[in-house]
């Protein structure tokens, strides 16, 4: 292969951005970097999608291998930047003896399509998306519903990389011929050279590896060129029907120093941001035009993504979404007086607390362990900020909430949005129609966070159960004992120890203490359904089917009371099912194969008892 060539940005004659600045328009994100940069990149491949069907994005976090680093090193950026500290920077990270690579790659969208260069445009060319990335600053992206409104964001992917540096794959459709395309960009920091004529030649900071032309312009690699180099760098491989663009994130920043999470808990802080931020584009209801499919990988190992709606607390706002979606329940309209104008839709749902911690290895902690928060979405339903509220007055009980604006005022509320596309902000926007808008949203849906807590319901009411009625169950199941769980005591230990008491080498299925989730109230009858979750691991013997035993039971004043017992009906499981729904059943026996992750389990009981579960292996 033959090394890529350098292009570094001049002044022009009538002046440029520089790369300092370019960096700075961002601004100060409410988020964390990570929280922001994840935000952006599927935003961005959200907006990218094909009509009719919604994106898959993989993301895969990887160390490269020593074949991987020459590529990178002699072929991708082997020629090197003239200013000293950019070059300085990048000599050290080559001297470093293991380096990640964070890849962002969608598919089933149009890729980065459009011409490569900024000052010539064709005249029937109706779609700039490549330069619009790549080269220009500000730009606005025409789409349909689109989350984002200027490329202000994509600051954050250059921000997130050690060197400030990505590479850029896309496979696309060009005047009508598929076109693989490949390119390197780097931002550092404005320079100056002595031209040969000894006057200085100042530079922008920006910088491009591709194929130059005449000109000395960076044009990307394309077509069995950029399929060589990215083949060579391990880079997810593309058809010309598999459109969609990969971009590659070089030393991540998020790895780097001493209380730095570790590879694994890099990638749990990833999955939460994903679910809390795009569980609505993520949900079974969500139609396929819209719905985003989201793979994780940590090297070659598939990561199983939480379905939100099986995932608490975020189950909650699931709810109060299909009840949204449905036009169904106790909707609030938020309503602007002056000038008369519906704005949107608020939903609220109330449910009992499990208590739950479904990212423990994540060190970004964005779910609260307990919700009282109203999520605020556009019509492109990806959650923009949420807004806390009043917390219920029983702590074991909380409440989530869904406000989506509606699509004739849609613009306003995009316009109020910040480069980073994080909050709604009135002084964003001159005074209009549409400030008021904003303002008079906010203030209403402030109100009505802090009022979810107040017990009074107002005549005409349609949601379900009360909140009193609500706490009366939970306090008539508490009060008889609690929901528990029970690691299998495992009675044939003893035969599997050593005589200096050590397990033997017997491989077995592994399973944590069962978790409870939450309790669904039967509206129909005394009956309950309580769901567990069990965390379960039956690789350790491969191709082997493992089973596990439920064992359900009742609970009086802290101790169990028999199957069978006069004063109760017994619990009973009806269902249950692994998370990536492979495995299910109906009976008390769970049986998998070749299976890591988590397994709910519903059981059917009494409201006026509690029930505990626990397992044992078969």
């Amino acid at each position: 292969m033959i090394p890529l060539s350098l292009q570094s940005e001049p002044y022009s004659a009538s002046g440029n951005l520089a790369a300092d600045g370019f960096k700075k328009l961002l601004g100060t994100p409410t988020l964390d970097l990570l929280s922001t940069v994840i935000r952006e990149a599927l935003q961005n491949s959200c907006d990218a999608a094909k009509k009719g069907k919604g994106p898959t994005v993989i993301i895969r976090l990887r160390e490269l291998s020593e074949k991987e680093r020459d590529t990178l090193e002699n072929i991708v950026l082997s020629q090197p930047i003239a200013d000293a500290k950019s070059s300085s920077r990048f000599k050290e990270l080559n001297s470093r003896s293991t380096r990640w690579i964070l890849e962002i790659s969608d598919v089933d969208t149009v890729g980065l399509t459009g011409p490569t260069r900024a000052d010539r445009i064709p005249s029937d060319c109706a779609d700039t998306d490549f330069i619009d990335f790549l080269r220009n600053i500000g730009s606005r992206r025409d789409t349909h519903h689109g989350g984002g409104t200027y490329g202000y964001g994509k600051t954050a992917l250059y921000l997130s990389s050690e060197i400030s540096t990505i590479l850029v794959d896309s496979q696309t459709n060009y005047q009508g011929r598929p076109e693989r395309r490949f390119i390197s960009c780097h931002l550092g920091e404005a320079f100056e050279t002595t031209g040969e004529d000894g006057a200085l030649i100042r530079y922008t900071g920006r910088h491009w590896w591709g194929r130059c032309d005449s000109e000395g312009i960076a044009e990307p690699a394309i077509n069995d060129d950029a399929d060589s180099i990215t083949k060579a760098l391990g880079i997810l491989g593309r058809t010309e029907r598999l459109t969609g663009t990969t971009i590659s994130i070089l030393d991540p920043v998020f790895l780097e120093g001493e209380d730095s999470p570790s590879s694994a808990e890099l990638m749990a802080s990833i999955e939460e941001v994903i679910l809390w931020y795009f569980w609505p584009r993520m949900m079974q209801s969500t139609p396929e035009e819209k719905r985003l499919n989201v793979k994780l990988m940590l090297n070659n190992e598939s990561i199983t993504v939480k379905a939100p709606e099986y995932t608490p607390p975020i189950d909650l706002f699931c709810e109060a979404m299909d009840q949204l979606r449905k036009n169904s329940g106790d909707l609030q309209i938020i309503r602007s007086q002056r000038p008369i104008k519906d704005l949107g839709a608020l939903s609220i749902k109330k449910d009992i607390n499990g208590g739950s911690v479904p990212f423990p290895n994540s060190k970004i902690k964005l779910i609260p362990g307990q919700i009282n928060h109203i999520a605020l979405m556009r019509p492109v339903e990806l959650v923009v900020k949420y807004l806390e509220g009043a917390p219920l007055a029983d702590n074991r009980m909380h409440w989530a909430g869904v406000f989506r604006c509606y699509e004739d005022v849609e613009d306003a509320f995009a316009k109020a949005e910040p480069p980073a596309h994080d909050d709604w902000i009135p002084d964003n926007l001159p005074k209009s129609k549409e400030k008021t808008y904003v303002n008079v949203a906010i203030k209403k849906l402030k109100e009505s966070a802090y009022a979810v807590a107040n017990p009074i319901r107002h005549s005409g009411s349609s949601d379900g159960q009360s909140v009193a009625e609500i706490s009366k169950l939970l306090g008539s199941f508490l009060m008889n004992g609690t929901v528990q769980g029970f690691y299998d005591t495992d009675s044939d230990t003893k035969k599997r120890m050593g005589k200096k008491g050590k397990r033997s080498k017997v491989n077995h299925i592994k399973f944590k203490k069962p978790s409870f989730v939450k309790i669904i109230p039967s509206p129909v009858n005394e009956l309950c359904i309580g769901i567990f979750s069990l965390e379960v691991d039956s690789n350790v013997i491969e191709n082997a089917e493992n089973s596990l035993l439920i064992n359900t039971g009742i609970a009086l004043d802290g101790s169990e009371t028999p199957e069978g017992s006069d004063d109760f009906v017994s619990p009973e499981v009806i269902n249950w099912y692994s998370d990536d729904r492979k495995y299910s059943g109906t009976e008390e026996i769970i049986c998998l194969k070749n299976f890591k992750g988590t397994v709910f389990v519903e059981v059917e009981f009494s409201r006026k008892s509690a029930v505990t579960l626990s397992v044992k292996r078969l």
